[in-house]
């Protein structure tokens, strides 16, 4: 069974969804989100801790949108190794050190993505840092 779901018009919205969702998936009843516009937030948005195995989390959320005929945004875009690259240095800075982030995004899954995380994964984990997921 497929099911789409047109993803948030507002990065806003975007992070206001993935704190909703934490709880359902981590059981932090009151992850945060992080800071306000403006402010440095280390390359989290939402952070909480996963109850059964007392990890922090750390979520980065990326709307990737293009613009359509009538400047209404849509999906699109690409989460670029540059990109995925830029916000993991970020998330070296957050405070707790994190266990696991995860860069939540509303661009289609794509390959070349998928293996630039699972490199970036194994190196950041061989240094003893946390688990990258994209």
């Amino acid at each position: 069974m497929y099911q789409a779901f047109q993803p948030p018009l507002y990065w806003q919205q975007f992070e206001d969804l993935t704190e909703a969702v934490f709880p359902y998936i981590y059981g932090d009843p009151r992850p945060q989100k992080i800071g306000r516009p403006g402010q440095a937030q280390d390359g989290v948005d939402v952070y909480g801790t996963c109850l059964r195995t007392n990890r922090h989390i750390g979520i980065q959320c990326k709307r990737m949108d293009e613009l359509d005929g009538n400047n209404q945004p849509y999906p699109g875009g690409a989460i670029t190794t540059r990109l995925l690259r830029t916000e993991f240095d970020k998330a070296l800075r957050f405070t707790p050190r994190l266990d696991e982030w995860i860069l939540a995004t509303t661009a289609k899954r794509d390959a070349p993505a998928q293996r630039a995380a699972r490199f970036l994964d194994e190196e950041s984990t061989s240094r003893g840092r946390f688990a990258v997921r994209i």
